[in-house]
């Protein structure tokens, strides 16, 4: 019998220290983590892995997360991705998920749980 896939997680997060501690936090709960700072930086990971989910920032340099939304929708059999802003902004809200954005979430987030139980939900894995 062989072990289950762990999960892959795609993290685009251009704050170092946030994107640090997510990854940790994931990864203590069984989802492998692929760290991008930035839209341009996830494109490329895109070309050689198929992430399971893509958790995003809104705002980052070079390409921003809309921008990297606008590119997977072109993309066949995109993961689904999870907007993070530091801004509840009920306009970018709408944006984001007409963009398709799966889920939004704003900084910061009081319990890392929450966007894992997301993730997991959004995967259609309840454990890992």
């Amino acid at each position: 019998m062989t072990a289950p896939e762990q999960p892959l997680v795609l993290l685009v997060e251009d704050d170092t220290a946030f994107r640090r501690s997510v990854t940790a936090y994931l990864e203590d709960s069984g989802f492998a983590v692929l760290e991008a700072d930035d839209g341009l930086a996830a494109l490329e990971l895109l070309d050689q892995h198929s992430p399971h989910i893509i958790i995003s920032d809104l705002r980052m340099p070079r390409m921003s997360g809309l921008e990297l939304l606008e590119v997977l929708q072109q993309r066949p059999n995109s993961a689904p991705v999870i907007m993070i802003s530091g801004t509840a902004d009920k306009v970018l809200l709408a944006e984001t998920t007409l963009s398709g954005a799966a889920a939004y979430l704003t900084k910061p987030i009081a319990d890392l749980a929450t966007l894992e139980t997301m993730a997991r939900s959004l995967i259609g894995e309840l454990s890992p």
